[in-house]
């Protein structure tokens, strides 16, 4: 079992604060304590966010997808906003990453 991020960010005027750790740890502490049986945490994060080396200084590894779930991806998002986002450009789309939980 895991537990998705959904939604994290912190505004311009806060970053480099300490802020995204913090809530990064919250959810960590959050999915040990009240959900035992969670395996993992996962998120998604768009290529070339900044976000990206704070996830991997916390434990999150990038999750490697293969090209189908790549184009199945862009597909959908191509038909909700009529741009093949992340499939015909390497630097578009995003990326799933995901935190291995120890007990």
């Amino acid at each position: 079992d895991e537990i998705y991020i959904e939604i994290i960010g912190v505004s311009s005027e806060a970053r480099g604060k300490g802020i995204g750790t913090k809530l990064l740890d919250w959810c960590h502490q959050t999915a040990i304590s009240e959900y035992s049986h969670v395996a993992r945490l996962k998120l998604e994060v768009i290529r070339g966010n900044r976000a990206i080396q704070l996830y991997e200084r916390f434990g999150f590894d990038i999750h490697q997808t293969d090209c189908v779930d790549n184009l199945c991806g862009a597909v959908v998002v191509c038909l909700f906003f009529g741009r093949p986002y992340g499939f015909c450009n390497s630097e578009w789309g995003s990326v799933e990453m995901e935190m291995i939980l120890g007990r």
